[in-house]
């Protein structure tokens, strides 16, 4: 047995016996000498024998610690979080996060999300060409963009897609109000990717309603509505769990709500530039 499992087995650390420093997972704070398992710096409660024992710092399934097995880690992380209450409870910062396969995955989830808008486009410029409609002078971009359903699906996903680049950098001016800034940001990165990624079953039951409902009438449309407000709202719900139960924040449903606000805007304000 090494020495950082008998020390993890214990309430606190006996800094005696113990040569390299620890540091806390959110900020880096030095915590060599603490008793209280709480970091001055950003208030951070923690485990000791979470942060002193190296087998505790490998999630079981998580596709940033697992890129032996790259497709399975992939799946357990997508449908895991379908139960995001648990998910958020079973990672901890001190499971340090990997920067270039969170990119990967989000990545990943980004091409889920987009799968709708390849299927409309090539159905739509399909009967550009095949009713001459080309006729009218408009390009086949042109005829796609200026369907509703073109539009909306062009819109949509890549809303979807992109939304998580959105939260990370509104989160970031938030953490920096509340005087919260020495939050590493790749814990911030992760509560944004892991809580949208569920663009991803979005995007797959955008397209299987496409599929399904020959893209045509009322009820299809009301069908990808409830779809894209139901992602949402399911984004909205996991994030408020991430900043709960990982960032250990006590009030997060406003902070998180103002957020999303920001980000609605932020994504009103481009499209009306465009």
């Amino acid at each position: 047995m090494t020495q950082a499992h008998v020390l993890a087995s214990y309430d606190q650390p006996d800094w005696s016996t113990l040569a390299e420093d620890v540091h806390c997972p959110l900020c880096g704070y030095n915590l060599r000498g603490l008793s209280e398992p709480r970091c001055p710096e950003c208030g951070y409660r923690f485990a000791w024998r979470d942060l002193l024992d190296p087998t505790r710092r490998r999630h079981p399934y998580l596709f940033e610690h697992h890129p032996e097995h790259n497709v399975r880690s992939f799946l357990y992380t997508v449908t895991r979080k379908l139960r995001p209450f648990e998910f958020w409870k079973s990672l901890r910062p001190d499971q340090p996060a990997n920067r270039r396969r969170l990119l990967v995955y989000w990545i990943v989830v980004a091409v889920g999300a987009l799968l709708p808008v390849p299927l409309i486009w090539s159905v739509l410029i399909h009967d550009f060409y095949a009713y001459n409609w080309s006729g009218w002078g408009e390009s086949a971009a042109g005829f796609v963009w200026l369907n509703d359903y073109g539009r909306a699906l062009t819109l949509g996903p890549l809303a979807m897609a992109t939304w998580p680049v959105l939260d990370f950098l509104v989160l970031l001016l938030f953490h920096e109000s509340m005087r919260r800034a020495k939050t590493k940001p790749e814990h911030v990165w992760r509560c944004a990717v892991y809580s949208g990624d569920i663009a991803f079953w979005v995007g797959l039951a955008v397209a299987v309603s496409f599929i399904w409902f020959d893209r045509g009438g009322d009820r299809w449309g009301l069908v990808v509505l409830g779809i894209f407000a139901g992602g949402f709202l399911i984004h909205f719900a996991r994030l408020v769990s991430a900043y709960r139960h990982y960032l250990k924040f006590h009030a997060p449903f406003f902070t998180i709500l103002a957020a999303q606000v920001i980000a609605v805007l932020a994504w009103a304000a481009a499209l009306a530039l465009g």
